[in-house]
């Protein structure tokens, strides 16, 4: 991955990350399993949408080791 293609990831992962935090936190285990069963936007760029996917993912199986 390039410098930029990372950057990119990075910022998408902390974007989702920020996200989440600042919602409450029942809200999480509705919202996070809807995001990721839906379609990334197309005019996203890939590496960004993988780093916003990646940082639900690893809030999902936070969420389901703390049950």
């Amino acid at each position: 991955m390039t410098t930029a293609r990372a950057d990119l990831w990075l910022r998408g992962y902390t974007k989702a990350s920020n996200d989440l935090a600042s919602l409450p936190g029942p809200m999480l285990s509705i919202l996070v399993p809807r995001m990721l069963r839906s379609t990334p936007d197309p005019d996203d760029d890939p590496a960004y949408d993988g780093g916003y996917r990646t940082a639900l993912a690893d809030a999902l199986a936070h969420m389901r080791r703390s049950a």
